[in-house]
């Protein structure tokens, strides 16, 4: 209800909703009920769309159907609504009772109802009958027959055969009678859903997703209804996702940070607060720059990367690659720095540390630039590079001034070139 009000202005009044809405219905008869309060199993769906609902009553009284035992009568049920005239009562005064229910006996206080008008039960004796009902005590059960029969000869003048006919209609219904109350507030609740369902679907699906967000299982089920209903469901995203599933659209929905697994909700907060407070993420550097919190560590960001939180930035592999350096950088703010380590002419590996304005720094971490917007150059080719003991042709790093970092490692190649030659010579010499 939050998230269609912020994203469309329109505050639903969940508890006056419109009684006959379309949609609402043309949903529940295609059977498109997969997330809907009590009436999403596979065989209440098969159940609604040979029903048809066209009321709030149709709705209740299936709900009081669909369990172990009233179960039988659902297809004469369904047979009767859509054919009147298989609809039949025992007595003209019993169509009253059991008219919404197309003759069919389905909640308990209807046969509360039947004690006090047809048997002339008094308040204290319809309540000993609700209990015995309730309790099914055959004991109970056997007293209440002869108080019922006698009751129906006796305040409305029927035939003690007719009355007999009456009580060998209703004991069965003594198993499985259900409260009237209760089917009137979950058919409510089921209402309240299909309609939400059916009128904001990527809304309502994205409420769905963040309640089930624990279970793996039926998250997939969940996955699954929503590509039925042409909405894709998009992996987590740095700029886009909030705590839970996150409505982008009518037709798109992505995880939320509080789905991914081994990424704890604190550091989820800091990131969504930051990007409130200034904005989206421009690069993997201005993320960097801009989330100094202690819990953005290896695990968070590699929970981060493998999810495809960073994926409009840089390739996952790419990142994952320069996970150190990536934290290095976040967690002590230098700038400017490389190390590699090159195959010398010689074909010693030699460290060659690299900073701007030809300046060399003893360090590990790769270079950050935001003049590059924090974008991967395409390829780097200095011949057969090596970095962490393994051989690389490119340098999948973020370097600044491409143009001009590339002819600084390329002199200070040369330089080492020339330096390695001459002791070369010098040695032939002697």
């Amino acid at each position: 209800l939050k998230l269609v009000e912020q994203r469309h202005g329109i505050k639903v009044d969940i508890y006056n909703l419109p009684a006959q809405d379309p949609k609402t219905y043309k949903l529940l008869s295609e059977g498109h009920t997969f997330g809907v309060f009590q009436l999403g199993s596979s065989g209440m769906t098969r159940y609604l769309k040979e029903l048809k609902p066209e009321t709030i009553f149709d709705i209740m009284a299936m709900i009081a159907l669909y369990r172990p035992g009233p179960l039988q009568f659902i297809p004469d049920f369904i047979a009767r609504k859509h054919n009147p005239k298989l609809i039949t009562y025992l007595d003209p005064a019993l169509e009253k009772i059991l008219a919404r229910s197309y003759g069919i006996l389905v909640y308990q206080d209807d046969l509360l109802q039947m004690a006090h008008d047809l048997a002339g039960y008094t308040w204290e004796e319809l309540d000993k009958f609700r209990k015995a009902v309730g309790k099914k005590i055959p004991e109970e059960m056997a007293k209440q027959k002869e108080t019922f029969i006698n009751g129906c000869v006796s305040h409305s003048k029927w035939p003690l055969k007719k009355a007999q006919e009456l009580w060998n209609w209703i004991e069965p219904f003594a198993a499985y009678g259900f409260n009237k109350a209760h089917s009137a507030s979950y058919g409510r609740v089921a209402y309240q859903t299909a309609y939400m369902k059916a009128n904001y679907p990527a809304e309502y699906m994205s409420a769905v997703l963040t309640a089930e967000s624990g279970d793996v299982d039926k998250i997939s089920e969940i996955v699954h209804e929503c590509e039925n209903m042409k909405i894709k469901v998009l992996p987590p995203d740095i700029n886009e996702s909030y705590k839970g599933f996150t409505y982008i659209d009518n037709k798109t929905i992505r995880f939320g940070l509080y789905t991914i697994k081994n990424f704890g909700s604190d550091i989820g907060d800091a990131i969504i607060n930051e990007r409130e407070a200034n904005g989206h993420f421009k690069s993997i550097t201005d993320l960097l720059d801009r989330i100094k919190h202690k819990n953005l560590n290896k695990k968070s960001m590699d929970a981060l990367i493998k999810s495809g939180c960073f994926d409009e930035f840089e390739e996952r592999g790419k990142l994952i690659g320069n996970m150190e350096e990536m934290l290095a950088y976040n967690h002590e703010g230098s700038k400017h720095m490389i190390k590699l380590i090159v195959n010398a002419p010689t074909g010693e590996q030699q460290i060659l540390n690299i900073g701007e304005g030809g300046n060399y720094f003893d360090s590990t971490r790769v270079i950050w630039d935001e003049r590059n917007d924090g974008k991967l150059p395409d390829v780097i080719t200095l011949g057969k590079m090596k970095r962490n003991g393994k051989a690389l042709d490119t340098l999948p790093d973020y370097l600044p001034e491409h143009a001009a970092f590339l002819a600084a490692v390329q002199t200070r190649i040369d330089q080492q070139t020339k330096k390695s030659q001459l002791d070369t010579d010098t040695k032939i010499d002697s």
